[in-house]
């Protein structure tokens, strides 16, 4: 047992120190504009629900959505915003965003790092509502005090739901 945690933990020292290395050769600790490239183009999942199903019985003629956009790739590095709301559904013209609400996950595996930045409602009329979610991908190396992060970049996620279930995000 001890010979297969020595080789984990030489492995580890050995990838650390190359990805330093390797940080420290360039003018910049950025990503490259390849690396960030296929980040920024990369979503994982978009998801879009009704929730009538999920939260039970409404009142009449109130109904219920959420949206879901994923950043990244499970398990390894990945960023989840996730934007919850209820619309009255009368008429069209006078249908209205009842109330909303949102929450953010993220998870990685060493050596990368995915920090939640939080999800914030960015904009409300009476018939949307915006939240933007922000989150921070990069690696690192774990230090007694926290993670050392090698390189970082962050990226924001915009939701907008409408009234009858639309949504929008960029």
């Amino acid at each position: 047992m001890k010979k297969v945690s020595c080789l984990f933990l030489i492995v580890v020292i050995i990838f650390a120190m190359g990805a330093a290395a390797e940080a420290t050769n360039n003018s910049e600790t950025e990503l490259t504009p390849e690396q960030l490239a296929v980040i920024g183009s990369y979503v994982y999942g978009v998801e879009d629900e009704d929730m009538d199903d999920c939260f039970g019985h409404h009142a009449a003629g109130v109904a219920s959505s959420r949206f879901r956009v994923t950043r990244g790739a499970k398990p390894v590095m990945w960023c989840e915003n996730t934007v919850d709301w209820s619309y009255t559904t009368e008429s069209i013209s006078s249908s209205r965003i009842t109330s909303s609400s949102a929450y953010q996950d993220a998870g990685s595996i060493f050596p990368y790092i995915a920090t939640k930045d939080g999800i914030t409602k960015y904009a409300s009329t009476t018939d949307s509502v915006t939240y933007r979610g922000a989150c921070t991908f990069g690696e690192g190396v774990p230090t007694k005090y926290g993670y050392a992060a090698l390189y970082t970049t962050s990226y924001s996620n915009f939701i907008r739901g409408f009234t009858f279930g639309n949504v929008s995000w960029w």
